[in-house]
């Protein structure tokens, strides 16, 4: 795969967030340790001296896409991974540094898309995901397909000068633990706001301005889309109805995990059943108090084991709303991560 065509959330197969790098990629030095504790693998992967150099706004900064291993206890056996943690961190404290987080993940290559599809993310505002008691995401993909990918962000000219590391902490079970456990296997999937350009038509989408012309991706009528977009000054409310990208799953679901991913001034984003005209699961971003600062503190997310119905056959919409609060117009995006099993009879 060519790893300049890879990292962004524009549409894959079925509409899902993909991962299309533009920012340059680095090879850093790489620590990694595979520890059992309380009977569970506790994974530590360090990429190191990651220079903050200058402005890198989103989907500008330098990442590594490196390949990544799990003990599976067989080789037709699966990792169950029960949280996972990745963050940049200060190169010689060792602190978080949360304001160089563009997004880590533990993503998939997908040869055939050039391409590489996130399992699970984290992005400014959020850098840990721990699934509820009882459920995890079990993966047997191996490398070189299975890889932990971490990108700078820093939308501040005064923090140039920088040099943070990427630590990412991952928990799992090997297969036989799990099953001896009770363990429940997650789906993972996510959906987009999405738009339309260039005065195309689609009914399922908004029109917009892109953010970077690398993001533009045709649909199968040749309509091109972007799910990174510019946000006027002011707020704004952008509605997506995301059926036609959801996963062809045979029954219903319940979702026991979400998370999102937004970018600075965001407000909001929320997922509704249109078909019983009733909110799903609604998330809020806390934001820098200065409007020049464009930081997300913290994003909201879901984790509970009795789960939310996810109905198979009915319509869902994604709502985003925005409040840009310079004079100037702001990159966008808006997805949703959900963790999703089978619904118990």
């Amino acid at each position: 795969m060519d790893p300049a065509a890879a990292a962004s959330c524009h549409p894959g197969a079925k509409g899902e967030a993909t991962h299309s790098v533009r920012g340059p990629l680095v090879q850093t030095e790489v620590t990694e340790d595979d520890k059992i504790i309380n009977g569970e693998h506790v994974k530590t992967v360090v990429y190191k001296n990651y220079k903050i150099d200058r402005v890198y706004h989103s989907m500008e900064g330098p990442f590594s896409m490196r390949p990544v291993s799990f003990k599976h206890g067989s080789n037709d056996g699966a990792a169950w991974i029960t949280s996972y943690h990745g963050e940049p961190v200060d190169h010689v404290t060792g602190q978080p540094a949360p304001e160089f987080m563009c997004h880590t993940l533990l993503s998939i290559n997908v040869p055939e898309r050039n391409d590489v599809k996130p399992y699970i993310a984290t992005s400014q505002g959020q850098s840990k995901i721990e699934f509820p008691p009882g459920f995890a995401f079990r993966t047997n993909d191996k490398p070189p397909n299975l890889q932990l990918v971490g990108m700078v962000l820093n939308n501040n000219a005064s923090r140039i000068g920088r040099t943070v590391d990427f630590r990412f902490t991952i928990h799992y079970l090997e297969q036989a633990a799990a099953e001896a456990k009770g363990v429940q296997p997650l789906e993972a999937f996510n959906v987009a706001a999405n738009c339309v350009l260039g005065g195309g038509v689609d009914p399922n989408a908004f029109a917009c301005e892109p953010a970077m012309a690398q993001s533009i991706k045709p649909d199968g009528n040749q309509v091109p889309h972007t799910r990174h977009w510019l946000v006027p000054p002011g707020r704004h409310t952008y509605t997506t109805d995301v059926t036609p990208d959801l996963p062809n799953f045979p029954g219903d679901k319940m979702i026991h995990y979400i998370s999102m991913h937004v970018h600075p001034y965001a407000e909001s984003l929320e997922l509704r059943d249109k078909t019983l005209n009733r909110l799903v699961w609604k998330g809020k971003a806390q934001q820098a108090a200065d409007p020049n600062d464009a930081r997300i503190l913290t994003t909201e997310h879901y984790s509970n084991s009795a789960g939310l119905p996810f109905v198979k056959g009915h319509r869902y919409q994604l709502i985003a709303v925005y409040n840009n609060r310079t004079d100037h117009k702001i990159d966008a995006m808006a997805v949703l991560w959900m963790f999703v099993a089978d619904k118990k009879s």
